[in-house]
């Protein structure tokens, strides 16, 4: 929250949370390999039919590759 406090002073403008630039971009990201069915990780994602929510982790190394995934979302 600091480096956004810093940021907002120095901009003089407010500015987005990074936890919401994280979420969104994340979001994004799992959106567009969604649509991608060429994508290598597109079959760890899995929509329910409403459209709005992923389908839980099926096994263990299911949230593995979760989880490799998201940690790959950071770079």
């Amino acid at each position: 929250m600091a480096v956004v406090k810093t940021a907002q002073r120095i901009a003089g403008a407010s500015l987005p949370a990074i936890e919401d630039i994280y979420k969104k971009r994340c979001l994004k990201r799992a959106t567009n390999i969604t649509r991608d069915s060429y994508h290598p990780a597109h079959r760890l994602f899995a929509l329910l039919p409403s459209g709005r929510h992923y389908r839980s982790l099926p096994d263990q190394n299911h949230q593995v590759q979760i989880i490799v995934w998201i940690i790959y979302c950071n770079i």
